[in-house]
């Protein structure tokens, strides 16, 4: 992701705050609590958009580089974004790219406007053969980090959500920011209980289900066979035939995964991927 795509994407936004109410873009962060100066915690390196009044210029001129000063009262909170990345994450119609392509760059943007409020971040990906990410970090590299890694993630096999969840409950002793993204369209029973335990253990939980256009309005030009991306399973359609009752039952999905997610205090949002990216990120955090 280029600089000049992420700065045009986060400039003026910010996460939630603590509670996970509120606009992301009226000024308030998820842990910080601007203008108060408690004890001395440590530096961090300077993002931009940092306040130039947090800088420590006596570290500067020891250093010669740029670093922000982080007190008690700020109360850092860990971020984990958990990405689904199985194999119907790699459909892609748009000219954004895939949803696994469209999800990453959101994951990205989030993290980067946590780290600049000197949260931790850590990333959990959700597919059957997807490496396991680490422990959220708030040292200097942590985006970049996070930036190889997704740069080099390939989507397949099967989601794993509540699997994932289930492991973010065990490595997680304290609260924070969990954000998922996915295109919850896997018949997962498990991962409502999952997420709903971890609202329930201090959690602050936001889904973003990723869909493409093509996925939305079954917008082909003719009539196709389907492919099962995460088996081996197709479906010839018509959709001259098809396209009304197609619309209505993903419709009754996407209404049934929000009322599910509503239920456990959990906001959902969709993104579709021919989305501008600022305009999903402004909708995601309002």
């Amino acid at each position: 992701m280029r600089a000049a795509e992420l700065a045009q994407a986060v400039a003026g936004l910010h996460l939630w705050p603590r509670d996970g109410r509120g606009s992301g873009s009226g000024g308030q962060h998820f842990s910080l609590q601007p203008g108060q100066q408690g004890s001395f915690r440590e530096y961090r390196p300077y993002l931009p958009g940092d306040p130039l009044r947090r800088l420590d210029w006596r570290a500067f001129a020891k250093t010669e580089k740029y670093f922000v000063r982080l007190h008690h009262d700020e109360q850092p909170q860990p971020l984990t974004l958990l990405l689904d990345a199985s194999g119907s994450m790699g459909f892609g119609s748009a000219l954004s790219g895939s949803k696994l392509q469209v999800a990453a760059r959101l994951a990205l943007c989030i993290a980067w406007l946590a780290l600049r409020q000197g949260d931790a971040v850590g990333l959990q990906l959700a597919a059957a053969d997807a490496p396991q990410g680490g422990a959220p970090s708030h040292h200097a590299g942590a985006w970049a980090a996070l930036q190889a890694t997704l740069a080099r993630l390939q989507p397949g096999g099967r989601a794993q959500l509540s699997a994932a969840v289930t492991r973010l409950l065990a490595q997680r002793s304290s609260s924070g920011l969990v954000v998922v993204l996915s295109d919850l369209l896997d018949d997962d029973a498990g991962l409502l209980p999952a997420l709903a335990a971890l609202q329930k253990r201090g959690h602050v939980v936001r889904a973003v289900q990723v869909l493409d256009p093509q996925e939305l309005d079954l917008s082909l030009e003719g009539p196709g066979v389907l492919q099962d991306m995460e088996g081996d399973a197709s479906l010839f359609v018509d959709p001259l035939r098809h396209r009304g009752r197609y619309r209505q039952a993903l419709q009754a999905l996407l209404d049934d995964r929000r009322r599910a997610l509503h239920s456990c205090g959990i906001p959902l949002t969709l993104a579709r991927t021919d989305q501008p990216l600022r305009e999903l990120l402004r909708q995601l955090l309002a």
